[in-house]
């Protein structure tokens, strides 16, 4: 990844330090949760755009209620323009709330 934090102010900085400390978040992998991700990698292999974004909104509201963090509204976008028709998934979340549009969706 590259390294963005000079860009930011000093008070982004020092949450980015803080959130660079955490090497790993405890997550309880639900069974929905499990069959939702095992289903994503499957309609990204085929680069299913409606399946692939109900699939992202499903991980994303499983991963939210397991750490107990306000939902977010998952939006996708796929490329086909890959090496051997591989699908590309480029993903946005906003709060679930939010009125404001992704801008992937």
């Amino acid at each position: 990844m590259p390294d963005f934090r000079h860009r930011l102010p000093r008070q982004h900085q020092r949450v980015y330090d803080r959130s660079n400390t955490i090497p790993a978040i405890p997550l309880r992998v639900t069974p929905l949760l499990a069959q939702a991700t095992v289903s994503l990698a499957q309609a990204l292999a085929w680069g299913q755009q409606p399946a692939i974004e109900r699939l992202a909104q499903a991980v994303s509201s499983e991963i939210c209620a397991a750490l107990q963090v306000p939902p977010v509204r998952a939006c996708a976008c796929v490329a086909h323009a890959r090496p051997a028709g591989a699908a590309s998934c480029t993903a946005s979340t906003a709060p679930a709330h939010s009125t404001t549009k992704s801008r992937y969706g």
